[in-house]
């Protein structure tokens, strides 16, 4: 993926890979087809693997430039796990939607909806940190916010322990973004944990408040719809009036 300098035995510098593999040498020869795409499985693997276990050392050489092919590959790539992830979660009924026929088209989408964000959520810590004091461009920034995605899988999977695991995956979030505020956009370690952390906060408290607010949501429809198999035309409707009475007394307490 994007090359680092790197220092060898011999004393002199070489271009190497961000993920910290060597490159092949010369001569050998690239396979078309399936061995291709092997061979960019495993560097994303690589690069998501060095983000979860080296942070640190991943940010510290991540090349600023270099296009935004092989970072917007990366963040697909993350979408397309996480939708794999939230597929097995919903056969056991843990999913985002609470059957598997619903959860395959989201195999797809989650990935579109990835690149789509990326691009934007990009544009929105581009500005942060230029308010900051960082001198680094638009695609510097979206080099992170695509690198940093590389917890999506496991932050999908912790996501279903209620009212922990949303904020959990977001505190880990926080961490990789203040490690490349610190070790990309060369921001001040007080300033970026100042900054980032009220983020966090800010963001944990309504992702707790909605959460809260949707499974109080869940438990009354179910509550109140749980049998409507039952139920005539007419005690449905009474029954949904009522629910939205009281739904709508709610929202404006």
């Amino acid at each position: 993926m994007e090359n680092v300098t790197e220092t060898n035995e011999g004393g002199t510098n070489e271009q190497c890979p961000a993920d910290g593999s060597k490159r092949e040498q010369a001569g050998t020869s690239e396979q078309p087809g399936v061995s291709n795409m092997k061979q960019e499985m495993d560097k994303i693997l690589l690069v998501m693997r060095r983000v979860i276990t080296d942070p640190v050392g991943f940010f510290g050489q991540m090349a600023k430039t270099g296009g935004m092919k092989e970072p917007l590959m990366f963040l697909a790539a993350m979408g397309l796990m996480a939708g794999i992830v939230n597929l097995v979660l919903s056969v056991v009924g843990l999913g985002m939607t609470p059957s598997l026929a619903r959860s395959l088209p989201l195999v797809i989408f989650i990935p579109i909806g990835c690149v789509v964000l990326g691009f934007v959520g990009a544009g929105i810590v581009f500005v942060i940190w230029k308010m900051m004091g960082s001198d680094a461009s638009y695609e510097t920034s979206y080099r992170c916010v695509a690198y940093a995605a590389a917890i999506m899988p496991i932050t999908q999977f912790v996501s279903v322990v209620p009212y922990i695991g949303g904020p959990a995956g977001a505190a880990w979030g926080t961490f990789l973004f203040v490690l490349a505020s610190i070790h990309v956009q060369k921001i001040r370690p007080k300033l970026a944990w100042i900054v980032f952390g009220s983020l966090f906060v800010v963001s944990t408290l309504g992702m707790l408040r909605a959460e809260r607010a949707a499974r109080r949501f869940s438990d009354d429809m179910n509550e109140r719809f749980g049998d409507a198999e039952d139920m005539t035309p007419e005690e449905a409707g009474k029954a949904a009036a009522q629910f939205f009475k009281s739904f709508n007394k709610e929202a404006d307490e």
